[in-house]
C-alpha cells in the first residue's frame, strides 16, 4: 500500500529532525483545471505527475481525452499517459493500482513529491483504500 507521506532523514547535525514528503491527490471533474495545477506544483515543489485517468493511460486520443502536451509533460516528468495499447489490453483498476504503487514509491525513494492528478475517483480509490478492490480475477 501506498502511505500518504514518507519520512525523510535531513543529513548530519539533524538526525532527530525529520521532515515529510506529502502524496499530493488532485481530484475533480472534467475541465476543472486539474492538469494546469499540477503542472504548477510538479514545477513548484519539484514533483512528479502520476496521471489518474482510465483513458489517458491510452496511446492515442490524445484529443478527446485532453491530454496534457508534450510541450507541458517535458516541465514536469509525467507517468501514466498513453502506454498501454487500447486494441491489444484490457487495462483494470488493480493494473493502474499495481502499476502507480510502484511508481509512487520510486518517486519518493528519489525525494520527490508525487502528484497523482486525474478524474477517474475509483483509481485513486484504489490507491488510498485497497479493501474497496479485490485482486481475484
Amino acid at each position: 500500500a501506498v502511505a500518504a507521506a514518507r519520512a525523510l532523514s535531513l543529513g548530519p547535525g539533524l538526525r532527530d529532525l525529520q521532515r515529510t514528503l506529502p502524496l499530493v491527490v488532485i481530484l475533480g471533474a472534467t475541465g476543472t483545471g486539474k492538469s494546469t495545477l499540477a503542472l504548477q506544483l510538479g514545477q513548484r515543489l519539484g514533483g512528479e505527475i502520476v496521471s489518474a485517468d482510465s483513458m489517458q493511460v491510452y496511446e492515442g486520443l490524445d484529443i478527446i481525452t485532453n491530454k496534457v502536451s508534450t510541450q507541458e509533460q517535458r516541465l514536469c516528468r509525467h507517468h501514466m499517459i498513453s502506454f498501454v495499447d487500447p486494441l491489444v489490453t484490457n487495462y483494470t483498476v488493480v493494473d493502474f493500482r499495481n502499476k502507480a504503487t510502484a511508481l509512487i514509491e520510486d518517486i519518493f525513494a528519489r525525494d520527490k513529491i508525487p502528484i497523482v492528478v486525474g478524474g477517474t475517483n475509483y483509481y485513486i480509490e484504489s490507491l488510498l483504500w485497497k479493501v474497496l478492490i479485490s485482486t481475484k480475477v
